[in-house]
């Protein structure tokens, strides 16, 4: 069933899909059993920061006769095909583990998410007070709902994304929309601290003020900082 449904996938990163909970895991679980026996834990570590592993492993994929497929480890001379099959089987029994039997119910979001962590909320309890979210996200790294994560096994919890999004036609500059990730207050007191993570993680946008009567009509409060 998770073959078939692995099979069926589209390559959308939507909260209700199934497909990138199975292949990211199963990418991970690939490039380890590929790599990490002839470097070692920690080159391994360090490989996986970089952009190796993803410009690599395509090439090696489509080499039958790599000697990366061998796992200097075991007497066995292991094939492509030893490694994929073992990828595959450990990626199932993760997900069954952390999601669940049925892989129907592997959804993208149960497994991506997103928390804006504010310095003091690193530690807890003060999470709960400072952090905004977590949030299920949809997107995922290499994709132009860029939401990305370390390439590792489920769940992904995301460590880069864009600080904003807008679109602006030049030609109607004033009808431009945008949207932040939390909001336009870094005061986590402030009404305005997180009032747009919530859209920002649906692809909501709200509308850019630009006209300086329109900014002055709609204004709620001014701020004024003296030296």
């Amino acid at each position: 069933r998770a073959f078939q449904l692995f099979k069926a996938w589209n390559g959308d990163h939507l909260l209700e899909n199934v497909g990138p909970s199975i292949f990211h895991t199963l990418y991970y679980n690939l490039i380890e059993m590929t790599y990490k026996d002839e470097l070692g834990d920690t080159l391994f570590k360090a490989f996986l920061r970089t952009r190796l592993p993803d410009r690599s492993i395509e090439k090696i994929v489509n080499h039958k006769q790599s000697p990366w497929w061998d796992n200097i480890k075991t007497d066995k001379k292991e094939t492509r095909e030893d490694i994929l099959r073992a990828a595959w089987v450990k990626t199932l029994a993760h997900l069954k583990n952390l999601v669940g039997p049925d892989p129907t119910d592997w959804y993208w979001g149960k497994v991506h998410t997103v928390e804006y962590v504010h310095p003091i909320g690193r530690q807890e309890p003060f999470d709960k007070i400072f952090n905004i979210g977590p949030f299920k996200a949809e997107g995922s790294r290499e994709v132009p709902n860029f939401m990305g994560f370390m390439i590792s096994p489920a769940p992904h919890k995301v460590t880069i994304g864009p600080s904003t999004r807008r679109i602006v036609d030049m030609a109607e500059p004033e009808n431009a929309v945008g949207i932040n990730p939390t909001g336009q207050s870094g005061y986590f007191f402030n009404e305005n601290y997180a009032d747009q993570a919530k859209m920002f993680i649906e692809g909501s946008y709200r509308r850019q003020l630009i006209d300086r009567k329109e900014i002055q009509d709609s204004k709620v409060s001014t701020l004024i900082l003296n030296p």
